[in-house]
């Protein structure tokens, strides 16, 4: 019977170890291929950058944006933003996990001390006691590497928060700066056009203008009180949601710069920018990483359906006595154990399909998220190629406008012109100005949001 069992315990083993070659763990490196299809090779040229100054994931926020009260801001989120505090947070439990995940790769010791008491002899017995599993089919290995690849996806994760809340406050900064540029031009509109009813006000009591004129010029006041009325209640919720992103109150002293349509402004590109810079973004290394994880997962639950081998022993002193325990009998006990799973009902089967599923949700995502990071530099960029002249012509439209009315409000007043021409020529002018204001904060938007794209501010 002894011989028998001892037959039975070698051929497992040498079961197990002609396993071990199969039960490699799979390739994580990602697939080229996949990723060579779902995006091209280069950007898209962007006339007249020649020069190139480096790629923006290598330029910290802090040469980009050049506005002292800008680089305040970001410093004194990147202090207190909550959302990075808790990004933060899960680094320290994904590295803590890791560690734990880690640690059955090494053997297990205690002390203890036991004592058997009874009707017979009673025995006592302390020592060391130890465990150690033997992974010969990489199952630790794996479970371990998984959450390696975490703890490095959550690092990834926590510098993308980083990325968006620089990108957010720079956005938020120059849309209040926009924002009080059109209160002050709504504010400048409605002294002009108090100036125009009074005109027609005097007009019309000598009976030179009627009354639609006058009510007309109502109407143009009014409009122009409640368009200032909006951009001051804008202004109140920027600076509500600057607090937020900053975490703690933002004096009205860090608007006091003037609008400006070049407080950003786009270090020169390469004339052919290669798409793998968008590998160096923090949110595509995050979905690597989680893929890579994803990988050593499948491996994880595929080692599960071999035999685990478990090897426990303990070395002390013990005796008939508690006197023993100190200079007792030398003692000591060496346990091999193997399991195989016979039949689980179907739970390896299907924490290895769950594997499956989530490693192919892993590479869907994973290319997702390259395709968008292309999208958003390829937008960007064909952005940076049509706004300037967009700026160039609207900024003329604006002279052209102001110049028609300051001829219109003249021919008017001396009475060779309509109210119903300076009431377009003040509407048209209004509407330009205005217009000029959103493409300027528009460019500057975009300005910010393809450094973002390209992998900027994570680096700092």
């Amino acid at each position: 019977m002894v011989k028998s069992s001892r037959v039975l315990t070698i051929s497992v083993l040498a079961l197990a170890l002609s396993a071990c070659a199969s039960m490699a763990p799979p390739r994580t490196e990602l697939p080229p291929a996949a990723v060579e299809a779902i995006i091209p090779s280069s950007f898209p040229a962007v006339p007249g950058d020649k020069a190139v100054i480096g790629v923006a994931a290598e330029l910290p926020w802090s040469s980009y944006y050049a506005d002292p009260a800008l680089r305040s801001l970001i410093e004194r989120a990147l202090a207190n933003n909550r959302d990075l505090r808790m990004a933060v947070i899960n680094v320290e439990r994904a590295r803590a996990q890791a560690r734990i995940a880690r640690s059955p790769l090494l053997p297990s010791a205690g002390v203890g001390a036991q004592a058997s008491v009874g009707s017979g002899t009673d025995t006592y017995q302390s020592g060391v006691n130890a465990a150690y599993e033997v992974d010969l089919f990489g199952k630790l290995r794996n479970q371990s590497a998984a959450a390696q690849n975490a703890l490095l996806s959550e690092e990834q994760n926590a510098r993308t928060v980083q990325q968006a809340l620089v990108s957010q406050i720079a956005q938020l900064y120059l849309t209040s700066l926009a924002d009080r540029a059109q209160a002050s031009l709504a504010a400048s509109t409605l002294k002009n056009n108090q100036e125009v009813l009074d005109l027609v006000d005097k007009r019309h009591t000598v009976g030179v203008a009627n009354g639609l004129e006058l009510a007309q010029a109502r109407s143009q006041v009014e409009a122009a009180r409640t368009a200032l009325a909006q951009y001051q209640g804008q202004i109140e919720q920027d600076k509500n949601l600057m607090t937020l992103l900053v975490g703690e109150p933002v004096p009205d002293s860090v608007y006091a710069r003037k609008w400006d349509s070049n407080l950003v402004v786009v270090p020169p590109l390469p004339a052919n920018l290669p798409s793998e810079v968008l590998l160096r973004r923090p949110d595509i290394m995050s979905a690597e990483y989680s893929l890579r994880a994803a990988n050593a997962n499948v491996a994880a639950a595929r080692a599960a359906f071999f035999p685990s081998i478990a090897l426990t022993g303990s070395a002390g002193l013990g005796g008939t006595s508690l006197s023993d325990l100190v200079s007792g009998k030398f003692l000591w006990n060496f346990v091999p154990k193997i399991t195989l799973p016979i039949f689980t009902g179907g739970a390896l089967q299907g924490q290895h399909e769950v594997a499956k599923a989530e490693q192919d949700l892993a590479l869907a995502n994973y290319e997702k998220t390259i395709q968008v990071g292309f999208r958003e530099v390829a937008d960007g960029l064909a952005l940076l190629r049509t706004q300037q002249d967009q700026l160039t012509a609207q900024t003329n439209l604006v002279r052209a406008a102001a110049r028609a009315n300051e001829l219109v409000r003249v021919r008017y007043r001396y009475g060779y012109d309509s109210y119903l021409n300076m009431l377009d020529s003040q509407r048209s002018l209004y509407q330009a100005q205005s217009a000029l204001i959103n493409a300027q904060l528009a460019a500057q938007l975009n300005r910010v949001k393809l450094y973002q794209s390209l992998g900027g501010g994570a680096s700092q």
